[in-house]
């Protein structure tokens, strides 16, 4: 909720669930996450390859380079 704390947007709710789902989607086909059921709920877990510290920081400024906030 940083952009509530930073007074760009006024309530949580307004983060939009579209895009979140496009996040967890493109982190799947990326092969950073892998994305499974188990007993009807969505289970969402770091693949090996990004299952470090290190490997997350690479990633995260792999991301954080495509577009500021």
């Amino acid at each position: 909720m940083l952009r509530v704390e930073q007074g760009i947007t006024n309530y949580g709710e307004c983060v939009a669930q579209d895009m979140v789902k496009n996040a967890l989607h493109s982190m799947c086909n990326m092969k950073v996450t892998e994305c499974y059921d188990i007993a009807s709920e969505k289970m969402i877990s770091l693949t090996d390859a990004y299952n470090s510290e290190q490997s997350l920081n690479e990633i995260n400024t792999r991301l954080g380079s495509y577009r500021p906030l």
